[in-house]
This record gives structure tokens, C-alpha cells and sequence, in this order.
């Protein structure tokens, strides 16, 4: 891999900044406080993201690196793999995430996977190298190379690590004393007070102690529950009872009702034959009824005699007069004697007529009425079958409704039951009976539950007590077998892989040290020994701060070819500041020689590179800043 370009649009004290870097040995100059460090820091924050959180510090590189004068806070860094494909990453710091180029200038961000805190992780997913890794291999800063001499036991340490576990700040017997002190402090043993174990096992007697007491509450409990459900069972059975008893009894009035009203019906009844009979009477008087009715051949002679006689009269009496007045009265009289008749003939026929018109209507009215009493008397007679019917069935849907509720006994000794107000409240005794004894029940219960309460409180309590002695135990079994498992990588390492290593070591620092070491070992005795010149093995605590300086520059660089499959570039900040001019001219020449397939960037204040890189006719790129 090979940065290409670098663009800073504002970035903590750099602004429009374009930076091109060279294949190779890339020199960038500036005297301090130049903005070197902010430069680095920029191609760490473009490769990864800028971290928010201070960690410790008193401001997170976020807050650091925020530009006081503008509000821009972005850049552009350019790359190219080792597969010749070329990326240009534009990042906006205020956002999490970067926007990602392919050479074809196709938005590809999201086609890699993302980091919840630091957004993409597109330079992890294209190197396997995470931001950790990349400053503790590819990046060597001054202050990780050079010590002073309270700070070289801490170095060698260090060093001794690296070798021995493959990480510069894990000790293997560091890690073992921790982990036998994890073990006395955090868990504890039979022989320590008032550690974890110690305390969970007193209480764990204390509260087994505490449960088997409380434990007797349960049968207490137990016979209570039993009591208490049987009084529930009688309260439910008798309820049953109860509602089938109510509705009977319902059944019954409404029976009583209907009954009534039947009676009333058949009142009704009686009261229609009393008027039918009324009626009867009065046909009866009717028939019975006087009507003038003259004897007409009496009448008819009487008044032909009386005609006649006038007739006569007329015929004796001489004056003419005197006839025509007998003529006139015999016919008047006569007259009148049929005039009076035919009135009261008239009469007599219109009489007649009224009075068989009565007739006609009694009898009609008769007729009506005994049909409508032929009607109620039926009608009442199927009310009366229908009340018997409805009754029974009434009683057989009851049997029907509670069969698989209560016996059958049970049910038919209430269904049949002569008096069933006289059940209900039989029954409402039992009850309100139950009742009692259920609330004298509950009242024990009240009494124990409390018990039980704290039985299970303290059986949780335990359980809890378990799970976290359980978790004690585990933590120890894992802690030994992370023993047993760091012990077997350590001597894993240490027989296989840190021989190789301090092979590779070894001829990095043969080089560096122009042949004045040339062999790194490790000693159980002694930690990290060398071979001087003389053949003689000397401990690294009795070589000087630059030799140390060196071996751990050296160490660096042993391990950069085994981080990733990618050829990242070497970046050196002010790592040379405290090597002599010798020391500088190997470290440089053993770089050009030794990694000239790689891109290698040079931080630095000073002049001796660049002279150094003129001397001997090495090409480079310079950079000021």
C-alpha cells in the first residue's frame, strides 16, 4: 500500500494543505510545532476516524483537532493497494462516516462493514490491521523509541514481552501473578477471610440454617391450602345449588303467575255466562211482550151495524135532513171506528217488527257471545296444558344445564324439592356458614404467609448465593485453565515461534548496530539476552539508551511483515532524534535495503536525514511543512 495524496481542507492548525508522497523514502520537514504531529494524526483520523472520547485526557482528539477558525472540519487522503487498486477518501469529521472512491469515482462506503462508535471500517476490511495495531507496528513515534534511563527497565520489559508473547505490554509472569492474585482477591481460598468465597459460603450456611425453619411453615401452608380449598369447593358447590334452587324457584312463581292469570281468565269465564244468560232473559221478555192487537171481524161488523143502522135511520125518519145527517154519522162513526182500527193495526205491525228485531239481535248476540266464550274456554284450556308443559321442560333444561356441575342426586332432590324457598334458605346457611370458616382460614394464612414470604426470599437469596459461588468456581476454573492454556502458548512461543523471531530480531539489529550485535536470546535467568561482539551473552539491562533505542526500533520492524498481507508504509516520527550520526546512517541504509518495496514516511526536524540521504546518493521526496 502507498499513500498517494494528502489534502487538508482544516485540520486542528493545518488548513489548505495539499501533500503529494513518493513510492519510497518520503522525508517531511518542519521545525517543531510545524503541525508534523496534526499531520500524522490526520492520516491516522482519515484512515480510521477521529476518536470522541477523552479516555483519561482532558480533551478527546476530536475536541483537540476541531479548527478554532471555521467550521470546516474535513480532508481527502488518496491510496493505492498492492493489487494497483486506487481509493480517495473524503471525510467530513463531524460526521461518522467517510465517503469512499474507487478509482472510477463510484461511491463504494457501502461496501464495507461498520464500526457503532467510529463509523466505517474500510481500512481494517482492506488490511486486517486495526488503528491499535497500526500504531504500535507501522507507526514508531519518538517517544516509542527512546527512553531515558529511568525508562529503560520498562523498555527492556517491554521488549522481553514481545518475545515472549507477541504483545509489548503483556508479561507472561505478570500475567500469571495477576491472575494468582485474581484468584486470592476476587474469588478467595480456604485459607483467606473475608474474601468473596469466604463470605458466600458463611452465608450460604446462614441461610440453609434459616430455610430448613422456615421450611416447616409449608406444611402449616400446605394444610391450610387444603382446608381453605375445601371450604372454596363446598362455597362453589353450594353456590351451584343455590342458582339452580333460585331458578326453580323462579320457575315456580312464574308458574304461580301464569296460574293466576288463568284463574282470572276462567273468572272471566263466568262473568261471559252471566251476561250470555242476561242476554238469554232478556230474549225471554221479548217473547213475552203484550201488543194491542183488535178483534178485526168484531170491529168490521161493528161498524157495518153502525152503517146500516144510519141506513135505516135514513130510511124511517122522514125529513130529508134528518137522513142525510143518520147517513153522515153512520158513515162517520163507521169511519172512525176503521180509522182507529187501521191506527192500531199500523202500530201493532211496527211493535211487531221492533221486537223481532230484539229477537234477531239477542239471539245474534247470543250467538257471538257463547262463541267467544266456546274461544277463551279453549284458549285457557291450552294455557293451562302449556304451563304444565313449559314447567316440565323448564325443569328438564335446568337437569340438562347443571348435570356435569353438581350430582345428580343432588340436582334431583332440589329440582323435586316440595318447597324450594325453604331450600334456598337451607342452603344460604351452609354459605354464609363456608364463608366464616374461609375468612378464619385466611386469617392463619395471613399468619404464615409472611413466613413464606421470607422463605422464598431467602431461598432466592440462595439461589442467588449458588449462582454467584457457581460463578466463583467457574471464574477460577477458567482462570486456571487461562493459566494452564498461557502456559502452554508461552512455552509454544517460546520454543517455536520466538526462536524465529529472534532470528529476525537478531538480524535486524546486526544491521542496525553495524555487526556489534548480532544475536538476541531469551534466558530464563536473565529475561532478554544479547551476544556481543567477544561471543559474550550480557543482559539488554546493561546495554546503553541507544542500543536499547535500537533494538526496540528493531523490534518494530521485525514484526511488520507479519501484521497484514498488505505492504503498509513505514511511518517514523522524530524516531531518530536521539541516534547518533552513525546509528542514523545504518538505520537509514538498513530501511532503503531492507524495505525498498515499501513506502516509508520520515517525520523530522532536523536536517541529518536529508544529509544523510544526499551522502549517499539515496533518492527521496521532501516534504516541508
Amino acid at each position: 500500500m502507498k499513500i498517494t495524496d494528502i489534502k487538508i481542507n482544516n485540520f486542528g492548525k493545518l488548513n489548505n494543505k495539499n501533500i503529494e508522497l513518493k513510492n519510497n523514502i518520503n522525508i517531511i520537514y518542519g521545525e517543531n510545532e510545524s503541525g508534523k504531529s496534526t499531520l500524522l494524526k490526520f492520516i491516522t483520523s482519515m484512515l480510521y476516524g477521529i476518536n470522541r472520547n477523552k479516555a483519561g485526557n482532558y480533551a478527546s482528539d476530536f475536541d483537540r483537532f476541531t479548527p478554532w477558525n471555521s467550521e470546516d472540519f474535513s480532508g481527502k487522503i488518496s491510496y493505492e493497494l498492492d493489487d494497483g487498486k486506487k481509493y480517495e477518501i473524503y471525510r467530513d469529521f463531524t460526521k461518522k462516516n467517510p465517503k469512499i472512491f474507487n478509482e472510477n469515482m463510484e461511491d463504494i462506503t457501502k461496501e464495507f462493514s461498520v464500526d457503532k462508535t467510529k463509523g466505517s471500517k474500510f481500512f481494517y476490511d482492506q488490511t486486517q490491521v486495526d488503528e491499535e495495531l497500526f500504531l504500535s507496528t507501522i507507526v514508531s513515534e519518538q517517544q516509542g523509541v527512546k527512553l531515558e534511563a529511568k525508562e529503560q527497565n520498562s523498555m527492556i520489559q517491554k521488549i522481553t514481552n514481545i518475545i515472549g508473547t507477541g504483545e509489548d505490554n503483556i508479561s507472561y509472569q505478570n500475567t500469571i501473578n495477576k491472575l494468582n492474585k485474581k484468584i486470592t482477591n476476587e474469588i478467595g481460598t480456604k485459607n483467606t477471610k473475608e474474601k468473596p468465597i469466604n463470605i458466600l459460603e458463611k452465608r450460604k450456611k446462614d441461610l440453609e440454617e434459616e430455610i430448613k425453619y422456615l421450611d416447616e411453615f409449608n406444611q402449616e401452608k400446605y394444610d391450610i391450602d387444603q382446608i381453605k380449598q375445601e371450604e372454596i369447593n363446598l362455597i362453589k358447590e353450594k353456590e351451584n345449588e343455590i342458582e339452580i334452587a333460585k331458578e326453580i324457584n323462579q320457575i315456580e312463581n312464574n308458574q304461580i303467575i301464569e296460574r293466576e292469570k288463568i284463574k282470572l281468565a276462567r273468572e272471566s269465564e263466568q262473568e261471559k255466562n252471566i251476561e250470555i244468560e242476561n242476554l238469554k232473559e232478556e230474549l225471554k221478555k221479548v217473547n213475552k211482550s203484550e201488543i194491542k192487537n183488535p178483534n178485526k171481524k168484531i170491529k168490521i161488523i161493528l161498524a157495518i151495524l153502525i152503517l146500516l143502522l144510519g141506513l135505516g135511520l135514513a130510511v124511517v125518519i122522514k125529513p130529508i135532513i134528518y137522513k142525510i145527517i143518520a147517513i153522515f154519522c153512520g158513515v162517520l162513526i163507521s169511519g172512525i171506528i176503521f180509522l182507529n182500527y187501521y191506527r192500531i193495526f199500523k202500530k201493532n205491525n211496527d211493535v211487531i217488527k221492533e221486537i223481532q228485531n230484539k229477537k234477531t239481535n239477542y239471539e245474534k248476540e247470543i250467538e257471538k257471545q257463547e262463541k267467544i266464550l266456546e274461544e277463551k274456554i279453549k284458549e285457557n284450556n291450552t294455557k293451562e296444558d302449556n304451563i304444565d308443559f313449559e314447567y316440565k321442560n323448564k325443569k328438564e333444561k335446568i337437569n340438562l344445564k347443571y348435570k356435569d356441575k353438581i350430582e345428580n342426586k343432588k340436582l334431583e332432590e332440589i329440582i323435586n324439592t316440595k318447597n324450594i324457598n325453604e331450600k334456598i334458605r337451607e342452603i344460604e346457611n351452609i354459605i354464609n356458614e363456608s364463608k366464616l370458616n374461609l375468612h378464619r382460614i385466611e386469617i392463619d394464612e395471613k399468619n404464615v404467609l409472611p413466613k413464606l414470604e421470607s422463605l422464598s426470599q431467602r431461598t432466592e437469596e440462595l439461589e442467588d448465593v449458588n449462582e454467584e459461588l457457581g460463578n466463583l468456581v467457574f471464574l477460577e476454573k477458567a482462570i486456571i485453565m487461562a493459566k494452564e492454556n498461557i502456559k502452554e502458548a508461552y512455552l509454544e512461543m517460546k520454543n517455536d515461534v520466538s526462536p524465529k523471531f529472534t532470528n529476525k530480531l537478531s538480524e535486524t539489529i546486526n544491521n542496525i548496530s553495524n555487526g556489534k550485535y548480532n544475536n538476541v536470546k531469551i534466558s530464563d535467568e536473565y529475561g532478554l539476552i544479547v551476544e556481543n561482539e567477544k561471543g559474550d551473552y550480557i543482559p539488554v539491562s546493561a546495554l546503553s539508551i541507544g542500543t536499547i533505542d535500537q533494538l526496540y526500533l528493531s523490534l518494530r520492524l521485525a514484526t511488520i511483515d507479519d501484521i497484514s498481507k498488505e505492504k503498509l508504509p513505514i511511518i517514523l516520527d522524530e524516531t531518530f532524534a536521539y541516534f547518533d550520526d552513525k546509528r542514523l546512517k545504518n538505520i537509514i541504509k538498513f530501511l532503503i535495503e531492507n524495505y525498498y518495496d515499501r513506502q516509508i514516511i520520515i517525520f523530522t526536524c532536523t536536517k541529518r536525514e536529508q544529509k544523510v540521504m544526499k551522502e549517499n546518493n539515496y533518492k527521496f521526496n521532501e516534504v516541508n511543512m
